[in-house]
């Protein structure tokens, strides 16, 4: 006897064929029978007129938090998503000494825009301090997908160097033994992985740079090295654009993720991303990616299926929010706000205004710095949306058809 029987459902299997009408078997949580599908099942699910597909897994989340307060995990779960790895980038919760809380807030609030009272007030803090008695931690809970998590560098790095870490001091040889020995912990705990982020634009609320942006290749590969399974995950340097100077180009860092995946025998995965001032940085990315597998290496880009974007408005981030006249109008009710600023002086002042660097400079609180970049590459939203605009359309296109 089956579990569960869905009947007649349309079936799309992912495996490239045309949807058809049929069964599914489901016993000890594991497909059993697949199209016409005879036996008796414990319930019945009558599918008819809905589809049933393989569900997504979202490699790169960050519900390092939510997964304290939400054991549905949504927006992904109702999207078709059942199984999330979060810990990505290199920033989460564990491992965390009492009254490091702060701290690893601080990070993840500066690298992900999560608000940081909502990670104060939600997450269950005291249940765990080692990545171990997270995970264990994770195993207390019933989510309605399956979550992963990976080893976050800055915690680690926090976690054994404190302060220094901060700082960017290289690891001593005490450090780098200590911290491959939480992270080979953490992988025989259950992680799925390690993960480090490399870029200048990864800053704390208090626009901090996060610890192991700067990390010397010895302190990777001893790292990598002590993982035994699993997979080194990374945010190279470059990958924000041109927004933050920095230190490395993407290609280097390729070059250096290769040499950490042929040392350490671990696969390695980084994030990949266009950027429209270097057109060709990608393609100089996927060359070096296509050797380092032609030579036995294992390294892959993570690239999206679409293109990376995001709303921007008046009540989110836009390119004149840190412009002096906007700032001072930003503090007045939306609506009143809204009739300031459709007065031509207040227009022509915030146009002609300079931006004033803000006190928090996380990445996010920069994003307004590289938006006037993006013009060529943002358009309006209407409704109904069009997915594919025409080139003309992008807002560089309307300023400059406007005389602006």
């Amino acid at each position: 006897m089956y579990d569960y029987l869905i009947q007649g459902a349309t079936i799309v299997d992912g495996l490239g064929g045309q949807p058809y009408t049929g069964d599914i078997a489901i016993k000890a949580g594991k497909i059993a029978e697949l199209g016409q599908v005879s036996g008796d099942a414990k319930e019945i699910i009558d599918a008819d007129g809905a589809y049933a597909t393989p569900g997504w897994v979202d490699v790169h989340t960050h519900y390092d938090g939510q997964v304290s307060w939400d054991d549905t995990i949504d927006p992904s779960f109702s999207h078709g998503v059942t199984s999330i790895v979060m810990g990505n980038c290199g920033v989460g919760f564990a491992p965390c000494r009492p009254g490091h809380e702060k701290q690893m807030i601080e990070l993840m609030e500066g690298v992900e825009d999560i608000p940081g009272t909502a990670l104060y007030e939600g997450i269950e803090w005291g249940n765990w301090e080692t990545f171990g008695e997270f995970i264990d931690y994770l195993g207390t809970k019933e989510y309605t997908l399956d979550v992963g998590t990976q080893v976050p560098h800055s915690a680690v790095r926090y976690y054994v160097m404190g302060e220094r870490s901060l700082k960017h001091e290289d690891a001593t040889s005490d450090d780098l033994s200590a911290m491959a020995n939480i992270v080979a912990e953490g992988m025989r705990a259950g992680a799925v992985g390690f993960s480090t982020s490399r870029t200048a634009g990864h800053r704390s609320v208090l626009g901090d740079a996060i610890p192991g942006t700067y990390a010397e290749k010895e302190e990777l590969v001893a790292i990598a090295s002590a993982m035994g399974k699993g997979v080194f995950q990374a945010v190279p340097a470059g990958v924000v654009g041109d927004i933050v100077v920095e230190k490395w180009t993407t290609e280097q860092e390729v070059e250096l993720f290769t040499e950490v995946a042929r040392a350490s025998g671990r696969p390695c995965t980084f994030t990949l991303a266009q950027n429209g001032n270097r057109p060709d940085q990608w393609r100089n990315c996927l060359d070096l990616v296509e050797q380092a597998n032609a030579q036995g290496v294992s390294i892959t880009p993570q690239i999206a299926t679409r293109p990376i974007g995001f709303v921007t408005s008046l009540k989110s981030y836009h390119m004149f929010q840190r412009r002096e006249t906007y700032l001072k109008l930003s503090q007045l009710p939306f609506d009143q706000m809204l009739v300031e600023l459709r007065k031509p002086e207040i227009k022509a002042a915030i146009l002609t205004d300079k931006d004033v660097p803000p006190d928090q400079p996380g990445v996010m609180a920069n994003l307004y710095a590289g938006l006037g970049m993006m013009a060529p590459a943002m358009f309006p939203i209407n409704l109904p949306i069009n997915y594919e605009p025409e080139p003309g359309g992008n807002i560089a296109a309307l300023a400059a058809a406007a005389g602006q």
